[in-house]
């Protein structure tokens, strides 16, 4: 956590290296590329805007919202609140074939994310297994958990009306000029993408069907995209950094003074520290630990 202003400046920018291995096309400052769990920044901004809009605060409890109930079936009585999500403490935790089975070898979504979340975490959801929840009670275990970080996105999703790709396009990427920053696959800007090659082999049969003969990765999509499906360029990036470092120092093109401070606060002073969380190294605040300088 940083609580001093930053000053942002660009000394220096520059790509190297290939976007297309075989065909020799240089990686530009303008390739786009998945950018991974960094996409669930964009979930704390979005969170940040909807609390600002009045949709919800952190201590709202997901029922309240949802269409659907979601109940801990280890601990039944305990409430889930929009912090737990955001802290990755609210016992909804990654089962493996779950998250793989979010992925499609597609480039558009078969189902919707609000389906998916459902069939999944409520008890009478065709796919509904007591493995996606964790056996410790809500706020007492840190469990970081793709699947929870979606359902905040959801949550959004619900309140505002629309989708959350549409959200956050209306709210962060079009107000900061992002314009290679997208949740999906675009046919006008996939000349521009860059190309995934294998790293880390899998014996999961999706990761085997994802991969052609020469080890780069077919085209796939995720129904639970918030969570790290978001595809941007390294300008875009740029100007993405540059307003969390505006947020700091309340020159915020999307976002209020009070919302900025929501995004950053640790939380664990306001909770109990999870049992496995050590604190005198971290804390945790909006999608985001906080890690104290050691030696």
């Amino acid at each position: 956590m940083i609580n001093k202003l930053i000053w942002f400046s660009l000394f220096f920018s520059k790509a190297y290296g290939f976007s297309d291995i075989k065909n020799k096309i240089p990686f530009t400052e303008r390739t786009i590329m998945p950018i991974a769990s960094v996409s669930k920044t964009v979930i704390a901004l979005s969170l940040a805007k909807a609390i600002e809009m009045a949709y919800f605060d952190v201590e709202t409890p997901i029922n309240d919202i949802l269409p659907f109930k979601i109940v801990n079936p280890h601990y039944p009585n305990d409430t889930i609140r929009i912090k737990h999500l955001f802290t990755h403490t609210s016992g909804i935790v990654d089962n493996q074939s779950t998250f793989i089975n979010s992925y499609e070898l597609a480039t558009k979504l078969s189902i919707s994310m609000g389906v998916f979340l459902k069939n999944c975490l409520y008890k009478n959801g065709k796919d509904f297994n007591v493995v996606n929840f964790g056996k410790s009670r809500v706020g007492n275990k840190y469990n970081y958990s793709n699947i929870a970080s979606d359902l905040a996105a959801y949550l959004v999703e619900l309140k505002s009306g629309i989708s959350f790709a549409e959200f956050t396009y209306k709210y962060i990427f079009s107000r900061l000029s992002l314009q290679n920053t997208h949740w999906f696959f675009d046919e006008n800007k996939s000349k521009d993408y860059a190309k995934l090659y294998e790293i880390n082999t899998s014996n999961f049969p999706f990761y085997k069907n994802l991969m052609n003969d020469d080890k780069t990765i077919k085209d796939y999509t995720s129904i639970i995209y918030p969570d790290g499906s978001l595809k941007t360029s390294l300008d875009d990036l740029i100007r993405y950094v540059k307003e969390i470092i505006n947020c700091h120092n309340s020159k915020s093109k999307i976002l209020n003074k009070e919302s900025y401070k929501t995004i950053f606060k640790k939380r664990f002073d306001e909770m109990n520290f999870p049992a496995n969380v050590d604190k005198s190294l971290s804390n945790q605040a909006m999608f985001g630990s906080t890690i104290k300088k050691v030696g």
